[in-house]
């Protein structure tokens, strides 16, 4: 999916889950089994910045106030994605520390970007759940090209990284990560998906090296690949948005109230350095040159054998998402959002076992 970034600079329990796959290649996947373990409701959170001790946050939201920060949130205000429905402030709210995007069955929905969330190269993670609800609604976290414009690709090329990209049946079952690259009108993809309970909460963060890219869930790796030409040209921004596509309607589970409101909720999201140093955003990297970091897990063993096939798979590719106008106003919140988040700081899980 796409998007993020504004003319600012930036656009921009225990269910167990088997059956990930990372892949470093489109068409060459190299697969690897994980098994995801929804965690408790209370409790320690487990996440990639606990597990493998990536220290203080460079930039953090909890969603403590009742609206949102105007000087660190660019709110989305205009046309949906690909002109259909209306991406509107009124369907962003915070309340009781969560942050909650709304649809609505008249494809009113909502986004944001963050504008302290950008670097070139770095750590983005965020602790989210969705609603089940109408095929219709993709819930997204994202990294979009820093001035990369309006539109469905970034202006003149520079990638996209959907870290959460959830395109299903409604059930929120499975969800997926896509590194969009390529010049823009003819961007290639990797991808992978993973199996869990979308329903209940779950940390999903991304790595971005000068040599590779990783995502995780609840701590553990399930995406990487050191396709160099595939990796960003330049800075990237951090949005978080519930977009529409009324043509996957059809697709909605037996079951699945398609008119009631859909919800995506973030109870925290935070930025970190690869470094203690901060990392200057140069132009291209240098593939020459020795990366600034390895990156937090191994590469993925391709001789592993291959994982479970993911239940209701997407009948198409990761689809990409428009950019709206850069626009701030006032929170307005029209449909209240599911029962509130517990407090949580990210601690490493000493029974996980190692990515």
């Amino acid at each position: 999916m796409l998007n993020g970034v504004g003319r600012f600079g930036v656009v921009g329990a225990c269910v167990l889950a088997v059956g990930t796959a990372a892949v470093q290649d489109a068409d060459v996947p190299k697969p690897r089994n994980l098994k995801v373990t929804t965690p408790p409701e209370t409790g320690p959170v487990p996440s990639a910045a606990g597990h493998y001790g990536w220290g203080e946050p460079v930039a953090a939201d909890e969603f403590s106030g009742e609206t949102l920060d105007p000087g660190g949130w660019q709110i989305y205000d205009g046309p949906g994605h690909a002109g259909q429905g209306r991406r509107s402030p009124t369907a962003v709210s915070v309340r009781n520390g969560v942050l909650t995007i709304t649809g609505t069955k008249d494809g009113t929905t909502g986004g944001v970007a963050w504008r302290k969330g950008s670097q070139k190269f770095g750590r983005w993670e965020a602790r989210v759940r969705s609603s089940q609800g109408c095929a219709c609604y993709h819930p997204v976290l994202l990294l979009w090209p820093d001035g990369g414009g309006g539109g469905v690709a970034p202006e003149g090329g520079g990638g996209e990284v959907d870290y959460m990209e959830t395109f299903d049946d409604g059930r929120r079952q499975s969800t997926g990560f896509y590194l969009h690259y390529g010049p823009e009108n003819g961007a290639r993809k990797i991808g992978a998906r993973v199996r869990a309970d979308l329903t209940r909460w779950h940390t999903f963060a991304v790595e971005w090296t000068p040599r590779s890219m990783s995502g995780f869930i609840d701590g553990r790796r399930w995406f990487f690949t050191a396709k160099r030409e595939a990796l960003p040209p330049g800075p990237m921004g951090q949005t978080i948005q519930l977009d529409w596509f009324p043509q996957d309607t059809r697709r909605t589970a037996d079951g699945i109230d398609r008119l009631a409101p859909a919800a995506l909720e973030v109870d925290w999201i935070r930025m970190y350095r690869l470094s203690a140093q901060p990392v200057p955003s140069t132009p291209a990297v240098d593939p020459s040159a020795p990366p600034a970091v390895e990156p937090s897990a191994p590469v993925a063993d391709p001789s592993a054998p291959p994982s479970a096939p993911v239940a209701n798979p997407p009948a198409s590719p990761s689809p990409s998402h428009s950019v709206p106008p850069s626009h701030s106003v006032p929170l307005s919140p029209s449909v209240p959002p599911l029962p509130s988040a517990s407090p949580s700081v990210p601690v490493a899980d000493p029974s996980a076992p190692a990515a």
